[in-house]
């Protein structure tokens, strides 16, 4: 019986992890002002094949701030290696839907005026704009952090015995 509940709690929590990266790839606005980052099709996969490969190559190439991960992050690659498989099983379940929706985002694209390009343009850069100042302001808080605490260590003896 303990064995059984062990069993179902591991299946209860993959079907819960289940296509995560899937929906997380469909949600569009999450990091790039209204510009999704993944391919239209299988997206999901593409998303987890990303993040897995980020865990791995980010302790060897520096930890990179751009995408906003923190270092803990590889913390994460078991996570993504999971959802790989539900991901492409959710991506393949919903591929009509993608279709579907990439074709509408065409006709949309071709009935925009240059008026609303330009007017979508200068969103995209006022968004941009703000992630670059708050990665500044980030960066500055980091700096004067890092001052204090240097300050506050104690300076070793320099007289010479």
């Amino acid at each position: 019986m303990h064995h059984m509940c062990k069993c179902l709690s591991v299946v209860l929590c993959c079907a819960l992890l289940a296509g995560c990266g899937a929906a997380w790839s469909r949600s569009g606005d999450w990091n790039t002002g209204g510009e999704k980052l993944f391919t239209p099709l299988f997206s999901g996969t593409c998303f987890d094949a990303a993040a897995f490969a980020w865990c791995l190559a980010s302790p060897v190439l520096g930890w990179s701030d751009s995408y906003g991960v923190p270092p803990w992050g590889i913390l994460l690659t078991p996570f993504a290696v999971i959802d790989l498989p539900f991901s492409f099983v959710v991506d393949l379940y919903l591929i009509k839907h993608d279709i579907d929706y990439r074709r509408e985002e065409r006709a949309r694209e071709a009935t925009r005026t240059e008026e609303d390009r330009e007017a979508e343009r200068q969103r995209r850069e006022a968004i941009q704009q703000e992630i670059r100042q708050e990665r500044e302001r980030e960066r500055l808080m980091e700096e004067a952090l890092e001052r204090v605490l240097n300050e506050r260590q104690p300076q070793p003896d320099q007289s010479p015995n």
